[in-house]
């Protein structure tokens, strides 16, 4: 059901498919902002700066109070077959299935689609293409810091790792980068793979 105010005034309750606001809208303070004046809708911020302006705050509230071991958020998609490990890095197949990504053969993740899996179905729980994740430090190879680069693993069971890829017909590829660490060796990621990839010899 959907309630309408007019000048702060409710004037009917009921089921209405479209709606018009004509000045700017807030829900939450800055859970959601649409700035009317300046064309602008901004995500946890009061103030958008940009068209569409989206915050992730890990400051005020650390990542492992918000996020549960290989959870994630972003741009998500829901789509393919297969059943994923949450927190392993998979590739989108041409077959439509989501394969486990091996930095050992450039055909496993160096030019396909890569992502995160969020739970054990690609269509019910989806794949992180890009975002924010929080890793376990068993899906994580090598030592992670704040600020380095992690690349895809010849490791299946892994996201990814710290120490790139170094044997024979591997493929380097950055998968994200850490943002930041807690006790317990989980990572925050910025999950982002670039699409530039290096065939190793």
């Amino acid at each position: 059901m959907a309630i309408t105010y007019i000048n702060a005034h409710q004037v009917g309750a009921g089921t209405f498919h479209d709606v018009t606001i004509s000045d700017s809208l807030t829900v939450d303070s800055n859970t959601l902002i649409v700035d009317e004046e300046n064309n602008r809708v901004g995500v946890v911020t009061s103030a958008p700066r940009t068209a569409l302006d989206v915050v992730s705050n890990y400051n005020a509230t650390a990542f492992d109070s918000q996020l549960s071991n290989n959870q994630g958020g972003g741009n998500v998609l829901k789509f393919g077959t297969g059943t994923t490990v949450a927190g392993q890095a998979y590739f989108l197949h041409t077959d439509g299935s989501w394969d486990s990504a091996d930095a050992d053969d450039i055909d496993l993740g160096g030019s396909q689609l890569i992502a995160v899996a969020l739970g054990t179905s690609p269509t019910t729980h989806g794949m992180l293409l890009r975002g924010f994740a929080r890793l376990a430090n068993a899906q994580i190879g090598g030592t992670p810091n704040e600020g380095l680069p992690c690349y895809a693993s010849a490791t299946t069971t892994e996201a990814c790792t710290f120490t790139a890829p170094s044997g024979s017909g591997d493929f380097v590829r950055v998968v994200g980068h850490c943002v930041d660490l807690n006790g317990s060796g989980d990572a925050l990621i910025f999950w982002n793979p670039s699409n530039d990839v290096i065939e190793l010899a």
